[in-house]
């Protein structure tokens, strides 16, 4: 049949009366419509609990907003449901927005949520507490400290506010809080009215950034349950000296994860400093923008007992920002190869094959309006050994252990600087040198540098040479996206015989 005549059957069918069909008469009774079908509030409590489950307890914030997206979607399927969902604290603990929901509303999930424990923020997106609509939120916290496992907040106030802050947080930092595991805290208030001390019975993991008025740590006290710790940016003045850093990590026993970024101040009377071991640290990340700070890092680096496989990530300014002779900043430089080249095994590095040492990752970067330069065993060290950013600790730990795995003999390792100088990068070479003579595969990338049109002069034939030069075992160089252009022909003849087309233009 053509599509003509099926076109007019349909019609005709539409048209033609319906034989069977019975109407009622007017004012006759409506047959009730079937209620839809219902579960008993034990099985949806099953369905919600399944549903929000989490996948570990250290999840990244992609799944922590997933979780509360589902949490909102099950609790408005019917009235029914939403009945169910007020008697089910598993779904609630994942809804509490403590940023963007009403004080009133988080009040209400807070008491759902009863008795489960909490986190306040997320590693990655803190409690931002900047205005007046955040510091109601801080009394509700006050009631359920005993619930609270994290801390992650930033606290960020003007002259008129510091008053209430202060307030504030006398209110709930210093009291008993058994579950916490964690605090995240950027921000001054924190440090005035923090007792750390006093919490140290359960807390695991401890990370300040922006420091300003008071240190609230005490080399006196002993924090012997600590795993991570993670200091970042302390004003000049209120910086503990390598002497007062050595003796506070002495009462941290326990450390797994390590990171002292601008934190540490020069002792001018220069004291004798003693060993401290650290047995159970895992990652060591030392950082400093200025050379004086660098100083009393390398003294602090010289002086730890580290074991064999822990994780070194060492990151240092432009040598164009040196104030001093050139003999005084080999010195300086020269003491931190042999603090390296010590914890990679000294004489024992002779003794290395090349299948002991991994993939050499050479690149440079963007990241928070710097720009780095940097060699090592991890591409992207600013993020993929950052335990408190996206990766989190048990992302760091599964790298850290697929490391040890694939290479026992050579930990984890990245040397990084700011800037760079063509002087950094000889530096950096030298810094690397137990690393790069039995090396078999370098990786060479550049990201995230737009921002920056002169860096690819980074890339001249004289550094990737130099490069090359060092690494004589290398076979396979895979350049990363985009790389095509830095280099120029001439550079890629020099290498021909390492680099194949697809590596290059792929």
């Amino acid at each position: 049949m053509s599509s003509q005549f099926a076109f007019l059957s349909l019609r005709l069918l539409k048209l033609r009366p319906k034989r069977h069909q019975q109407t009622k008469p007017p004012g006759s009774p409506q047959r009730p419509v079937p209620a839809p079908l219902s579960f008993p509030a034990e099985i949806l409590h099953s369905i919600f609990s399944f549903a929000v489950e989490a996948s570990s307890s250290d999840v990244d914030l992609v799944e922590k907003n997933n979780l509360r997206a589902a949490a909102f979607a099950l609790s408005q399927v019917c009235k029914h449901w939403r009945l169910a969902a007020r008697d089910c604290p598993e779904l609630w603990i994942h809804a509490i927005d403590f940023q963007c929901h009403a004080p009133e509303v988080v009040a209400d999930f807070l008491q759902l949520s009863r008795p489960h424990p909490i986190d306040v923020g997320h590693r990655s997106s803190p409690f931002r507490v900047a205005v007046m609509r955040d510091f109601a939120i801080l009394p509700l916290l006050k009631q359920e400290r005993r619930r609270i496992r994290e801390w992650n907040v930033e606290i960020f106030t003007d002259y008129h506010q510091s008053r209430i802050v202060a307030a504030a947080d006398n209110l709930i930092f210093p009291l008993h809080q058994p579950s916490l595991a964690a605090i995240r805290a950027t921000g001054e208030c924190p440090s005035l009215v923090w007792n750390i001390h006093k919490l140290s019975g359960s807390l695991r993991n401890l990370c300040l950034r922006e420091l300003r008025v008071v240190f609230p740590l005490l080399p006196s006290l002993g924090y012997t349950h600590l795993t991570e710790l993670s200091v970042d940016g302390v004003a000049m003045e209120i910086r503990p000296v390598e002497s007062e850093w050595l003796a506070l990590l002495q009462g941290m026993p326990q450390l797994q994860l390590l990171s002292l970024h601008d934190t540490i101040r020069l002792d001018p009377s220069w004291q004798p400093l003693s060993n401290t071991e650290l047995p159970q640290l895992r990652l060591l990340s030392l950082r400093d923008a200025d050379w004086s700070g660098v100083r009393a890092l390398r003294r602090v680096f010289s002086r730890l007992l580290l074991p064999a496989t822990c994780g070194v990530d060492l990151n240092l300014p432009s040598t164009s920002r040196f104030k001093g002779s050139q003999s005084h900043l080999n010195d300086i430089t020269t003491s931190i190869w042999r603090a390296l080249r010590r914890h990679l095994g000294g004489p024992v590095l002779a003794d290395l094959s090349p299948t002991d040492i991994p993939q050499v990752e050479f690149g440079l970067y963007a990241n928070a309006g710097r720009f780095w330069t940097t060699i090592g065993t991890v591409r992207h060290p600013d993020t993929s050994l950052d335990w408190n950013g996206q990766p989190g600790t048990s992302g760091v730990v599964r790298r850290l252990d697929a490391h040890a795995s694939a290479h026992p003999r050579f930990p984890t390792l990245n040397i990084s600087f700011e800037g760079p100088s063509t002087a950094d990068f000889d530096l950096l070479l030298l810094l690397a040198e137990p690393l790069l003579p039995r090396a078999k595969r370098l990786r060479i990338y550049m990201d995230r540098i737009s921002a920056f049109p002169s860096t690819k002069d980074c890339f001249e034939s004289r550094v990737i040479s130099s490069l090359m030069a060092r690494m004589p075992q290398v076979f396979h160089t895979p350049l990363g996206h985009g790389l095509a252009a830095p280099i120029n022909d001439s550079l890629l003849a020099t290498t021909r015989h390492q680099l194949s087309s697809e590596d290059v233009y792929n």
